[in-house]
């Protein structure tokens, strides 16, 4: 394995055909790394209201990290990913031990499920040192000792390193290492930055409803909506669009109630009350509904009634146009609310489509109604109380004039 990862790298000039051949310094020596695969790798439970099953056999079960139920808990697969793991060697002159910085360059969306999978689900690495004299090995953060295994081309060590961690090692030919004493980091600490975010906030608490689309954007985007499409030969009345609320909870039934009477009494707008806007198929093979092109108002927090669940990830190319809330810490908590209507442009084609793939039809474009996987969309992020709250201020601002 390492042999052909050095034949694969040209040596520069003067560096001779011995010297390529000579093992890496540091390597892997195989991982095992819980994956996501069949259902759960495209729409694990956390992307969906309602979940998937959890029963063996049926057509939408998904495995789950953690889960004690036999079969149940993510498969571990035994892999080779040399390249996943990067090394940072460092040493000092005039000091025996060297230190050795580990990382994971494998490739991990942010979000709820990328959390689940890096920090919960397993991934090991056996790494190696190829110098049989090593003697002693020291994880100098968590300041231990690092066992490893001797065999007649080095040392080989288990770590267990998720996205955007460093695991910093010290090692020497002697029984001992050398640590440097802690020392504060060059920079600003948590205190300082905090107050940095203070004065730039101009040291005041965020309102308790905060409406990121200006009044007259959210105007102008439901007079649109109350206008009728025109008919494709441009003759005839045209065809008006129903607009869907969906509620996710209970709790949130009446804040989207009392929406689509104002919607329909100031607007005329056909406003539909919904729990959840598109459900996932009863079978793998069969189509999601029409209901995915109509223009939609979402209330309630990412777990139950996002885009993602919207969709019932079989449009989640689409998702990325539209959600303001991709994690949870960016979830506005109790007691307040954020409004916002999806963004105005999308990195899509003429046709509205977005990129699986990369090409040069792709420009960002402004969002129109007819494109329905990245049509604008408006977000009400509360629940229960707040969520009631926030469809009141919106509603004042709507009524008024700025």
């Amino acid at each position: 394995m390492f042999v052909v990862r050095a034949l694969a790298r040209l040596p520069p000039p003067g560096y001779g055909l011995k010297a390529a051949l000579q093992t890496p310094d540091y390597g892997v020596d195989f991982a095992e790394v819980g994956r996501f695969k069949g259902n759960e790798a495209v729409a694990p439970g956390l992307h969906m209201p309602k979940g998937l099953s959890q029963t063996l056999g049926d057509p939408f079960y998904a495995r789950t990290v953690g889960d004690p139920q036999p079969a149940h808990e993510l498969e571990v697969d035994h892999e080779a990913p040399d390249l996943a793991i990067r090394f940072f060697p460092r040493g000092r002159d005039g000091l025996a031990t060297r230190y050795l910085g580990i990382s994971t360059r494998e490739v991990h969306y942010l979000g709820p499920r990328a959390t689940v999978n890096m920090i919960l689900a397993r991934h090991t690495y056996r790494c190696r040192i190829n110098s049989p004299r090593i003697r002693a090995m020291w994880d100098v953060s968590l300041n231990v000792p690092v066992g490893f295994q001797r065999d007649g081309q080095g040392v080989s060590f288990d770590v267990s390193l998720p996205s955007g961690h460093i695991l910093m090692l010290a090692f020497s030919e002697t029984p001992k290492v050398e640590l440097f004493a802690p020392a504060p980091f060059p920079g600003r600490d948590k205190d300082e930055v905090a107050e940095a975010c203070r004065g730039l906030a101009g040291g005041s608490t965020p309102p308790v409803v905060a409406i990121l689309t200006p009044a007259a954007d959210l105007r102008a985007w439901l007079a649109e909506l109350a206008t009728p499409i025109p008919s494709p030969d441009g003759k005839g009345p045209g065809r008006k669009e129903a607009i869907l609320i969906s509620y996710g909870q209970e709790a949130n039934r009446p804040a989207a109630e009392k929406l689509a009477a104002f919607m329909r009494e100031k607007f005329g707008i056909d406003a539909t009350v919904t729990e959840q806007a598109v459900k996932r198929p009863d079978k793998p093979d069969a189509q999601v509904g029409k209901e995915y092109e109509k223009p939609v108002v979402l209330i309630g927090d990412e777990w139950t009634n996002n885009d993602l669940a919207m969709h019932g990830a079989y449009w989640g190319i689409a998702y990325g146009a539209h959600m303001p809330f991709t994690a949870t810490y960016a979830w506005p908590g109790p007691g307040r609310a954020v409004v916002s209507l999806s963004r105005r442009y999308a990195l899509i084609n003429e046709s509205g489509g977005q990129p699986f793939a990369w090409n040069d039809s792709y420009r960002l474009r402004p969002v129109e109604r007819r494109f329905p996987l990245v049509r604008r969309k408006l977000h009400i992020a509360a629940n229960g109380a707040d969520a009631s709250r926030a469809v009141e201020v919106l509603l004042r601002a709507l009524d008024g004039e700025n």
